[in-house]
């Protein structure tokens, strides 16, 4: 398995290929390698519309979805009930 700290591109490039050269890049990489069978591309939140794209244009399959819930709690009673 592969993985990965953090890669990202500052927002001034983003946009202009330079992302998809440095992912092309990493998954050239990867796939040169024989010992690499499998590589996991961390969480993504769903609103990250940019990251999104480029997992879609990488054909990345998704694989495990979290989710997270929130419950606001009552204020505690008194002990003096």
């Amino acid at each position: 398995m592969s993985q990965l700290g953090a890669v990202g591109v500052e927002h001034e490039p983003w946009g202009g290929g330079m992302d998809v050269a440095l992912y092309a890049a990493i998954m050239r990489a990867c796939l040169a390698s024989p010992r690499i069978e499998h590589s996991d591309s961390g969480w993504m939140i769903e609103t990250n519309h940019e990251m999104m794209r480029i997992a879609r244009n990488l054909r990345l399959q998704p694989y495990k979805t979290h989710r997270l819930y929130e419950r606001r709690l009552a204020p505690a009673r008194s002990a003096r009930a």
